[in-house]
């Protein structure tokens, strides 16, 4: 019988029946076997660390429906000369009160879209998003995305241009202690936001920005690294999926206890939760103009982890050794907690 994930392996270059010998098999593989892993591999951690596009051909999962079984928030920060960019808010619950320009993704919107949209509708200028600084989620039903970025056109919303959205926009101290007595805040949520903002913006090198693929359900794949000053290593994953990285669908209660079951799954059954840590968000794949797919409104995280138990015997599975310098450097950046590596929060 022809095996289910066939036409997913052969997406990724390979026959299934080398991709599942090669995961279960690795050390034992042929060594031209074990190349053409590696720079398959290597091919999809370069995918994931620079935005290029890459297969979406995964498992779907449950079907994600904007505004009925999952909702993504974003917000933009401008941080310029000290001061943060704020609207005042003209809902009735919140009227008055202080916030970061901030709403809901619509249907068929990608999330620099409507991020775009949300700060020009609330503060009255054009922004463009620079850099993805932070996601945030509570389960997998609710997801924001804070992006940092410039002020390329348009003028401040002033009171005169008061409507549903906001009542104006100003400029206050991004010094987070500070601003609540500057500004009532609606919520102080976003002040880690703005801190994080601030402390993103003295870093360089690259950045992580959304990468339009397609995908209907929730999904997070995980780079799972050992390293030392001389090698970089990357668990493949037991089981073909669609990648080579460890897969996890529908998402779990926090990410790492997601990050906890999956790397069991992946050859390290032994393993305890404690001695798992993820680190941040290497990439977000998320388009919701696809034609290829009834509903594209999935998103899919690739989640930066390690663990302390490396040592330990896998049983299944097997870490490959990087060897690709531009992959190496990106991913010992973002272990760095560098540009490379989006800061994560579940509530």
């Amino acid at each position: 019988m022809r095996n289910r994930n066939h036409h997913q392996t052969e997406a990724l270059g390979l026959p299934a029946i080398d991709v599942i010998k090669s995961r279960r098999a690795s050390m034992h593989a042929p060594a031209f076997l074990r190349v053409k892993v590696l720079r398959l591999m290597e091919k999809e951690l370069s995918c994931v660390l620079t935005g290029a596009l890459s297969s979406s051909d995964l498992p779907h999962g449950h079907n994600r429906i904007l505004g009925f079984n999952v909702c993504y928030v974003v917000a933009g920060v401008v941080i310029e000369d000290g001061k943060v960019l704020m609207i005042q808010e003209a809902k009735p619950s919140c009227r008055g009160l202080w916030y970061l320009p901030a709403g809901r993704v619509e249907k068929n919107e990608s999330l620099v879209e409507a991020v775009k949209r949300e700060v020009k509708e609330e503060a009255g200028v054009e922004f463009e998003p620079h850099a993805l600084v932070c996601v945030e989620t509570q389960g997998i039903s609710w997801n924001r995305f804070t992006f940092s970025g410039k002020i390329v056109g348009g003028k401040l919303k002033t009171t005169a241009e008061a409507d549903g959205e906001s009542l104006q926009a100003g400029w206050f101290t991004s010094d987070v202690k500070r601003l609540p007595l500057e500004a009532p805040l609606r919520l102080s949520d976003i002040l880690p936001l703005i801190s994080m903002t601030a402390e993103f913006q003295k870093l360089t090198g690259p950045v992580v920005m959304p990468t339009l693929v397609a995908h209907t359900g929730s999904l997070i794949k995980f780079v799972v690294v050992r390293s030392d000053e001389v090698n970089l290593k990357v668990l493949q994953a037991k089981l073909p999926t669609g990648t080579l990285l460890p897969l996890n669908i529908d998402g779990g209660p926090t990410f790492n206890r997601v990050a906890h079951s999956s790397l069991k799954d992946n050859g390290l059954p032994n393993l305890l939760l404690d001695e798992v840590k993820v680190h941040g968000v290497l990439s977000v794949e998320h388009n919701p103009h696809s034609n290829d797919q009834d509903s594209s409104d999935g998103i899919c995280l690739t989640l930066l982890v390690t663990c302390d138990a490396v040592d330990a015997k896998l049983e299944g599975g097997a870490w490959v050794t990087v060897e690709d310098k531009l992959v190496v450097e990106r991913l010992r950046n973002a272990l760095a907690n560098g540009t490379t590596c989006v800061r994560l929060h579940n509530f």
